[in-house]
């Protein structure tokens, strides 16, 4: 019982760190350097992206042993569907 706890624990602290990461690049990319963040079930991160209102969902406690690469990649895309020229060099985060 004490192992599964600390798994969690460990699995927790490396999401929220990813989170922290991910929601400091998205708030560098946009317009005005400002986001609204948003948790309900998930982390709700929007912001203006070349002119326009665009959102990105984080996961709150993800189920997945890979996580950072779901995020990288989930990341990368919404990225790449942006109208903006960036310098960021993938990995991201």
């Amino acid at each position: 019982m004490a192992i599964e706890s600390s798994r969690r624990q460990v699995s927790f602290c490396v999401s929220h760190k990813l989170n922290r990461q991910a929601i400091k690049l998205l708030k560098g990319l946009t317009d005005d350097k400002k986001i609204n963040l948003t948790l309900k079930k998930h982390i709700k991160v929007e912001g203006v992206y070349g002119g326009q209102r665009r959102v990105f969902h984080l996961a709150n406690t993800p189920s997945t042993p890979h996580y950072q690469k779901k995020i990288r990649s989930d990341i990368k895309r919404f990225i790449q569907s942006l109208n903006i020229k960036t310098d960021i060099q993938y990995p991201y985060i």
